[in-house]
């Protein structure tokens, strides 16, 4: 992955292309772009309940990002009509928006995205990386693209990985399993700053979300130009959950041979739905995870202090709570 961006000209974008008019009216122009485990399947969730926005029924269709290395899967919608399609259903619908957390760490995403559709608007939900770490990692471990369990391991194993090893069959992104990079925001962000207008993006604290539901979600309602109506509920979706079995998440993800075959059936909604619902919910179980050492919890976030100071003067937001003991 290169640290460098580049820039994608008209001539040799990936994503661009001379587009009908029907074509033009199903575009996406809304995409809530990570952080993982930052309460992004929640907004989701909730604006999916709007009657002006249309959510794409796959909430994390991964097309943008072409520096990632992806394999595809039941999850991943890499082709252009595919990926089309996923907006077919908006119908007069103003907003008709995505949720691709992978987008965030992508060094390609935000200036394909823009090709794509310069007018888009963008979200940036943000959270204490060390608690986003700690979760995001589980929630990698739930859905059979980690197949290391213990947190600790599995930022160990980070070097050898980037190298090509021990990484599991069933990854999707193996970039995703760069714990280090996943949780450092300033470089990311800036991407986004640099090449969308600032009435375009929009960038909000896990914090604010969850301590002010009401008034933070309203503020993105306004920022995408729609109508302040509530949810039914601002309870938090896709809490911890601990996996049956690693191997059926894993399957699920990508099934074998014979089951493609039945599942090719299946219209590619339905599909989706009934794939979503075996991962979630019969291959899931409630738990309760054990706190972080406070240890390791030290380390991670003087790792991390140096990127939040810059990440706050960038967003011009206070993150001293990001910081913990480590400022001094």
């Amino acid at each position: 992955m290169s640290e460098s961006q580049g820039s994608i000209s008209a001539s040799d974008a990936p994503f661009q292309s001379n587009r009908s008019v029907g074509e033009e009216s199903r575009l996406p122009n809304f995409f809530i772009v990570g952080a993982a485990r930052s309460g992004t399947t929640s907004l989701y969730t909730y604006l999916a309940e709007h009657p002006d926005v249309y959510m794409s029924y796959v909430k994390e269709p991964g097309y943008f990002g072409s520096d990632l290395t992806k394999t595809p899967n039941e999850f991943l919608v890499l082709e252009k009509g595919a990926y089309l399609n996923l907006f077919r259903y908006a119908g007069r619908k103003p907003i008709r928006g995505e949720a691709s957390v992978y987008y965030l760490i992508s060094k390609m995403a935000a200036q394909e995205i823009y090709e794509f559709n310069p007018g888009a608007h963008i979200l940036i939900i943000l959270r204490n990386p060390v608690d986003m770490l700690y979760s995001y990692h589980s929630q990698m471990h739930l859905i059979g693209h980690e197949n290391i369990s213990d947190f600790e391991q599995a930022l160990a194993a980070e070097p050898e990985r980037r190298q090509g090893r021990r990484i599991p069959n069933s990854v999707v992104v193996p970039e995703a399993l760069y714990y280090s990079e996943v949780a450092r925001y300033h470089s990311q962000v800036e991407r986004f700053l640099r090449t969308f207008p600032q009435d375009q993006l929009k960038i909000i604290l896990y914090d604010d979300l969850v301590g002010k539901p009401e008034e933070t979600y309203f503020s993105i309602l306004d920022f995408i130009g729609v109508r302040r109506i509530a949810p039914r509920s601002y309870a938090a979706v896709n809490a911890y959950k601990r996996p049956r079995s690693t191997t059926l998440a894993a399957m699920i993800q990508r099934p074998p041979k014979v089951a493609r075959f039945f599942l090719g059936a299946i219209p590619q909604p339905y599909r989706f739905k009934l794939l979503a619902r075996s991962l979630v919910t019969l291959n899931s179980r409630n738990g309760t995870r054990q706190p972080l050492r406070p240890e390791l919890k030290r380390q991670l976030t003087d790792s991390f202090a140096d990127d939040i100071r810059k990440l706050a003067i960038l967003i011009d937001r206070d993150l001293s709570g990001w910081l913990g003991g480590s400022e001094r």
